[in-house]
This record gives structure tokens, C-alpha cells and sequence, in this order.
């Protein structure tokens, strides 16, 4: 009997754990072989009985419905490979198995209304779901090809259109300043008070002389300031042997300052976004000698490092389009 769907072997199997082994009682069974070479089944025993097999043959040997699926989905927004390496982790999830083989029910009817002769998804393990689902990402196309069970396919597709959106982004725009020191050290306040015999001072900059030696000479005072403001102010008692006195100075002068880099950066909400403003320099990091009889050879080990200013910036959109910034800056030299 020719098998034209089904293997020969894999029937022959099925229809002897049917009908069992040959007894005393049952001594006419239906004796049944198979020839792998043709693909066909040899049957021998009562009449009757090999009429009843054939009928039972003719309803496995059907073409059957597959539970696996190949879906190939393309991306908008998303990367494929990171939109891969999430569905993967998903797709092993238990209740992600255990829902889709409750959906899957029982397996699909082959022709004729006979019951395909394959495993329900409610009777596999997970690792024999797990082993059915595959997951791959196409880079160049953008695009995932996705080889699970229907049911399992249906969810995976919905969590695709949930993550592949589009994604806010920031424009991030730095100002690299240097400033000197020197200037910055002149903004401040100098408070002076008098009292019986005594007068403390707190002189925040050191670039002006005491206002204990010069409240008398204001011109003087004003001459040592350096492009800016002066404002003084303060008291004396009707004694005359107590009294307070302050001087503000403020630079109005950027003279000492020099603006490095003025970078901008584009980034998605949620991306790590790196600018390097820098150089790259060589130092030496060793030296050698090698002789041979009365020559050297002296040598040096050169390496090439990137220094300069480096600014991480990693945006958070909140609700209402607050943005949390979270900024690592670093300044390297050698």
C-alpha cells in the first residue's frame, strides 16, 4: 500500500502500538512492514481485517497543518537586532508559552476532517516550545524573521508594534569656557569693623589693600579695580570708637576667559550621547637599549592616547516634556 503524505516507517509504528502483538486469541492478526525504499506499507493477515487498517491508513496518510509560522516584519523606528535580543528573552517567558499554547487549543484538522496526526502545543514542554521559536534580525533589510507556533507569533507581533514607535529626541547643545583663576579670585566682598582698640578683616580677594589704609582716599581704591564696579558702604558712632565698613568689586571684564568649543548633539530619549572635543597625543611609555658586540640600538615604545574635554549626556523625557539629564564630564591631559 502506497503512503503519499506521511512516512511509511512512522505508520507502521502508529498502526502496531494500535493493534498490539499477536496473541493466542487474535493468532489471524494483520501481520504489517513496511519498505522505506518506496515508501509503502505491506500488510498480510485476514481480509477483513486489512480492510479496516487501509480505511485507518487512508485517514493518517493526510497532508497536515503545521503549527509554525515564519513572519517577516519590518521595522520603522527600531533596531532590529535590539528589537531581536527583547523578543527572545519575551518568547521564553512561561506565561508567554503557557498563554499560547491555551489559545493554540487542539491541532488543526487535516483533509477530511481526520485530526492531524501532530502534537497539541497544551501537551508539549516549554522546552519543546522553546525549541520551536526562533527569532533572527535582518540589519541590512531592518526587518525580523520570526518562525514560532501561530499563537506564539500573534503575541510577539503585538509587543512589536507597542515598542516600534517613534522616540522623542534632544537636541543638546555645551559651551566648554576656560577661566582664569586669578580673575575669578577678585569677586568678592571686603568687610572691615572697628572696635576699642581692635579691627578685624575678611578680605575674600587680596587684591585690594585694607580699607582700614585707604578709607581716606577713595580715588586710590578706585583706581585698583580692574574694569568693574566698587559700591562701599557704612557707619561710625557719635563716639567715634566703633564703626563697620564694606567694598563690593565685581569683574565687568571676560578678558581671562576663552570659549574651548561650542559642540551640539542630537540624541533619542533614553540614548547615551557622547561629545569629545580633543586631541590625539603621543607620549613615550618606554625605552630600550640592545647591544650587539660594541653597537647599540636604542629604542623608544611610543603610545597615542585621546585627550581633551569629553561630555556624556543622557536625556529622560518625563511627563510633561521634563527633561532629567544625566551628565558624566571628564577633562584629560598628558
Amino acid at each position: 500500500m502506497s503512503v503519499q503524505n506521511a512516512s511509511a516507517e512512522e505508520l507502521s509504528k502508529t498502526i502496531k502500538d494500535i493493534i498490539g502483538k499477536p496473541t493466542g486469541s487474535n493468532a489471524n492478526a494483520v501481520k504489517i512492514s513496511f519498505d522505506a525504499r518506496s515508501n509503502r506499507l505491506i500488510l498480510s493477515g485476514d481480509e477483513q481485517k486489512r480492510i479496516i487498517l487501509r480505511a485507518l491508513i487512508a485517514h493518517l496518510d493526510v497532508k497536515v497543518s503545521s503549527d509554525s509560522r515564519v513572519q517577516v516584519i519590518y521595522l520603522r523606528y527600531a533596531k532590529a537586532a535590539e528589537m531581536a535580543e527583547v523578543l527572545r528573552k519575551v518568547a521564553g517567558n512561561r506565561a508567554i508559552l503557557s498563554s499560547a499554547a491555551n489559545e493554540s487549543g487542539e491541532p488543526p484538522a487535516g483533509d477530511g476532517g481526520a485530526p492531524a496526526p501532530t502534537a497539541s502545543m497544551q501537551s508539549l514542554s516549554k522546552k519543546q516550545l522553546e525549541d520551536q521559536i526562533s527569532i533572527e534580525a535582518d540589519e541590512r533589510m531592518n526587518a525580523l524573521v520570526i518562525s514560532a507556533p501561530v499563537a506564539i507569533v500573534k503575541t510577539l507581533k503585538d509587543i512589536i508594534e507597542q515598542l516600534d514607535i517613534r522616540r522623542a529626541q534632544v537636541l543638546i547643545e555645551a559651551i566648554f569656557v576656560e577661566l582664569s583663576e586669578d580673575k575669578a579670585a577678585n569677586l568678592g566682598v571686603e568687610w572691615a569693623v572697628l572696635g576699642k582698640g581692635a579691627a578685624g578683616i575678611v578680605n575674600f580677594s587680596g587684591a585690594l589693600p585694607s580699607l582700614l589704609g585707604n578709607a581716606s582716599d577713595a580715588a586710590a581704591q578706585a583706581n585698583l579695580i580692574n574694569r568693574g564696579f566698587t559700591v562701599g558702604t557704612g557707619g561710625l558712632n557719635a563716639a567715634g570708637d566703633q564703626g563697620w565698613g564694606a567694598l563690593v568689586s565685581a569683574l565687568n571684564s571676560d578678558s581671562s576667559s576663552n570659549v574651548l568649543a561650542t559642540p551640539s548633539i542630537l540624541t533619542l530619549d533614553n540614548e547615551e550621547a557622547e561629545i569629545i572635543v580633543g586631541r590625539e597625543v603621543p607620549f613615550q611609555t618606554g625605552s630600550f637599549t640592545s647591544g650587539n658586540n660594541s653597537a647599540t640600538n636604542p629604542f623608544n615604545t611610543i603610545e597615542r592616547k585621546n585627550v581633551g574635554l569629553k561630555l556624556k549626556v543622557k536625556p529622560q523625557i518625563n511627563e510633561g516634556n521634563e527633561i532629567y539629564l544625566d551628565i558624566d564630564q571628564e577633562i584629560s591631559d598628558v
